[in-house]
């Protein structure tokens, strides 16, 4: 793996028991384990690459998480790259095998093509908070479930038992919230941006953590910008004289998610977004429509409130 140039992007297909690496521009590739003794030997290689090390590799769920932190620890810069993009990327250049050694190499291509994108590796606590998080959406889907099951049962044993696994889930639950809120107040920047997200009508506890940690660049992005990042900005579908239909795409699920259930709170309950929801009903706009655009007009508020660092205002 000697390479003679001034960066040398390596792309790695993490796999569950295997991990697929390659370097941009030269045959063959390396295969190693994702344990400590595979990802050891793979940190040795890179450091025998002439030139700065670039590594890439793409979001699988959380299989990277060990790779990932190993990597950018030991010095070398790490870019998380979304599926979607390095699959563009194959199919921009007519690329259409799917093997593991193959989308080793298109990673690397991908991230040579565009150094800057993707994702680097979030500080040690925003990953602590995401992690709880996440958990708790997992609890909060198991509880909606069992509630639906609890409707539907008769015998008094079964009621019961998902009478004590719902209120197990509740406990769970608050504890997850708990430890997130003590993560965020033990780091002075990130509980300062949570206060001023908290300001802003339509935006509780949860969504106040979520932002800051799955979005660290709001406050950064223009306006447009930061609905895109989040999926909520509609893109145009227009070709010739045909002005087609816009749809939301993309952006990161999880914060579209916490906004999207904060924009169905506060287009029914809240003073502040509420009027505007009103004006899109009155004129006869869908339902999901009205939702998607009061979703927008939270992120585009939570983004100009961190870019200006003060507290909301009402006009």
């Amino acid at each position: 793996m000697m390479v003679s140039q001034a960066v040398v992007f390596v792309g790695i297909d993490v796999g569950k028991f295997v991990c697929v690496a390659a370097v941009h521009g030269r045959a063959g590739v390396v295969k190693f384990a994702p344990d400590a003794a595979g990802i050891g030997r793979f940190l040795g290689l890179l450091t025998e690459l002439e030139g700065e090390a670039r590594v890439g590799l793409e979001a699988t769920g959380g299989y990277e998480a060990a790779l990932w932190e190993a990597v950018e620890g030991a010095g070398f810069q790490v870019r998380q790259l979304a599926p979607a993009r390095v699959h563009a990327y194959a199919r921009s250049v007519g690329r259409l095998t799917k093997t593991d050694r193959y989308d080793a190499v298109t990673i690397a291509a991908c991230l040579a093509a565009n150094p800057t994108a993707g994702r680097r590796l979030p500080p040690a606590n925003l990953r602590q908070i995401i992690g709880l998080y996440a958990k708790r959406r997992q609890l909060v889907e198991m509880g909606e479930a069992r509630g639906c099951q609890r409707l539907q049962a008769r015998a008094p044993l079964v009621t019961g038992l998902d009478d004590a696994h719902m209120a197990l889930i509740g406990t769970q639950i608050a504890a997850l919230e708990a430890e997130a809120a003590a993560l965020i107040a033990t780091d002075p920047g990130l509980a300062e941006r949570r206060r001023l997200l908290l300001t802003i009508p339509g935006i509780g506890t949860v969504t106040s953590a979520t932002l800051p940690a799955e979005m660290p660049e709001l406050g950064t992005l223009p306006a447009r910008a930061a609905a895109a990042l989040a999926g909520l900005a509609p893109f145009a579908r227009d070709s010739g004289t045909v002005s087609g239909k816009r749809f939301i795409r993309g952006g990161r699920g999880v914060v579209r998610g916490v906004l999207n259930m904060a924009a169905l709170s506060a287009s029914t309950c809240n003073p502040g977004p509420r009027p505007f929801a009103e004006r899109l009903k009155a004129s006869h706009k869908p339902g999901k429509l009205i939702l998607t655009a009061v979703a927008r007009k939270l992120i585009e508020t939570a983004n100009a409130v961190l870019a200006r660092k003060s507290e909301w205002t009402p006009r």
